[in-house]
């Protein structure tokens, strides 16, 4: 056994990846166990890219942008390490359902694409749409949100340089926090980006599309917004215009 299993605590969670543990006397973090070598080098390759995205963003002229959003993260692990016998750790910032830390339940997947939406998908998530969200986060907050994941969404693509491939964005609260927020996750099957060539411009799009956590005709003011807050910072960026313009047309049509 090595240091860190005398610290897990409770397992909370489990898959095809590992297990998800508790830390003892600390209720704002949870740690991510696995000893497959297949998923201990993905969580490697995963911890490497979101660092260096964060790094981009914050060694930017942006970096006063990103650390004043109110109402969306994007989860950053704490630490990757691996033992000597071949198991491999990642220690993240625990994100608690809304309901609060009593509850242990599936994720929160925030499908802003859809109005009405209530269901669980084992090993997935509870995917909840707009009316359900309203459960948690207020209507001021809920339009301060899509405008925020406009933007943070124009960060990682365009300033951290992620193409943010097959993400997630679920809803949550930190520990001892009182707002319900958006966190976005699972960098995985993301790449660096090096350029903007027709590959990079459909991964991204994919990004957006793939599932509908952001606002579709369904809601054409959350739309507005979400678009406003992305090519804000793609103008700032100093993204051309084709590129822009490819990228949104794909994403509302």
């Amino acid at each position: 056994m090595s240091d860190i299993d005398t610290l897990l605590d409770v397992e909370i969670g489990k898959g095809g990846y590992g297990k998800v543990y508790t830390v003892k006397g600390m209720s704002n973090i949870v740690v991510k166990k696995s000893n497959k070598g297949s998923t201990c080098r993905v969580w490697s390759d995963e911890y490497k890219k979101i660092k260096n995205l964060i790094k981009n963003i914050k060694s930017s002229t942006y970096s006063d942008i990103y650390s004043k959003l109110k109402m969306v993260r994007i989860i950053e692990p704490e630490k990757f390490t691996e033992d000597e016998y071949q198991n491999c750790y990642m220690t993240m910032k625990r994100i608690f359902r809304p309901e609060g830390s009593h509850l242990i339940a599936p994720t929160l997947q925030s499908i802003l694409g859809e109005n009405d939406l209530n269901n669980v998908y084992e090993g997935r998530g509870q995917f909840i749409g707009i009316s359900q969200i309203k459960k948690y986060v207020s209507d001021k907050n809920l339009r301060l949100s899509v405008y925020e994941l406009g933007i943070v969404m124009g960060l990682i693509h365009f300033v951290g340089k992620n193409d943010a491939y097959d993400l997630e964005v679920f809803l949550g609260k930190e520990h001892n926090s009182k707002i319900s927020r958006f966190y976005i996750a699972d960098f995985d099957l993301s790449e660096n980006i090096e350029k903007y060539d027709d590959n990079t411009i459909e991964r991204i799009i994919w990004s957006l599309n793939a599932i509908e956590y952001f606002p579709k005709n369904n809601n054409k003011i959350f739309l507005d917004l979400f678009i406003r807050g992305y090519s804000f910072i793609a103008v700032m960026a100093g993204v051309s215009d084709d590129i822009l313009m490819k990228i949104i047309k794909e994403y509302v049509k």
